[in-house]
């Protein structure tokens, strides 16, 4: 695949001696000659044309076809005797130099592709260093079961624990709950994301585990689209849901005021009298 952009080093171009000592034309020359052999995959920094052997037995060679005064000068827009002046200046001031078979190519470009490709080597060869921190695995994060992902434990503890760092991932039928709750269904895919980080931000705000949070979080959607629903709201005035889940609108103070009681009935107060109010308690009966 040829690369789109290569690497060019303004301080190295005005400081290279040989390269000074050339003509305007020349460098301009060489600036064009850069930019064609960037687009060389394989030899990259060389001036060829490279003609892919398909269909041929494993293990043959591209065929390499330098790129020729006459045919340069046509690729440039230039005339074939100015072209080989500049080539002629710029090879004898030690500009770029010429492989065995007479190919030019730049020594930098070649230099500059032998470091990426080493780097890139040893980058692969890193993941195979015990040193290296791995990814954590699936299994280590969550556990799944009966099609879905559930997770254990909670986000209590430090910062520093591992739970406070795993990535946790609930399942799209999961958040789907939530997401068709909300009064507005549009842009489903930045919403389910959404609700996504929104529960794990609610389990690591509150150190609940992530099912009680996925489960408070619903409860706030619903009294959302009952209070919208009772204002009889202008569906393009209700936010999409991704921004309502990015912005924390679930903690808005209207939610909050509104959130009915989570106090169980037999707790709540009742007046005393009350209780004595049935006629099936006579005044005598009552406590004095």
């Amino acid at each position: 695949m040829k690369r789109p952009a290569f690497q060019f080093y303004g301080g190295d171009w005005l400081k290279d001696p040989g390269l000074r000592a050339c003509s305007l034309a020349a460098r301009g020359l060489w600036m064009d000659m850069i930019a064609i052999m960037s687009q060389v995959e394989e030899p990259y920094g060389h001036l060829v044309f490279v003609a892919r052997k398909d269909g041929v037995e494993d293990g043959a060679k591209d065929i390499l076809t330098p790129i020729l005064p006459s045919v340069l000068a046509r690729m440039v827009g230039a005339s074939e005797s100015d072209v080989c002046t500049s080539l002629a200046e710029l090879e004898s001031f030690g500009v770029f130099s010429r492989t065995p078979e007479g190919f030019i190519f730049s020594r930098r470009m070649v230099k500059d592709e032998k470091v990426r490709q080493s780097r890139a080597s040893g980058g692969f060869q890193s993941s195979k260093n015990p040193n290296v921190p791995k990814k954590k695995s699936d299994s280590e994060d969550v556990q799944r079961m009966g099609g879905r992902i559930s997770f254990e434990g909670s986000f209590g503890g430090s910062p520093s624990s591992s739970s406070s760092t795993s990535v946790y991932i609930l399942a799209d039928s999961e958040l789907f709950e939530v997401y068709k709750t909300y009064p507005l269904r549009k842009a489903k895919g930045a919403a389910l994301k959404a609700i996504q980080k929104a529960v794990v931000r609610v389990a690591k705000r509150n150190g609940s585990s992530v099912a009680d949070a996925l489960v408070w979080l619903k409860s706030r959607v619903e009294l959302f689209a009952k209070l919208e629903q009772k204002k009889a709201t202008d569906p393009k005035f209700i936010p999409l849901p991704a921004t309502w889940f990015n912005q924390e609108r679930y903690d808005d103070e209207e939610l909050t005021q509104s959130q009915p009681s989570e106090q169980p009935a037999s707790f709540r107060y009742r007046d005393p009298a009350s209780l004595y109010s049935g006629p099936e308690y006579a005044a005598d009966r009552r406590p004095a």
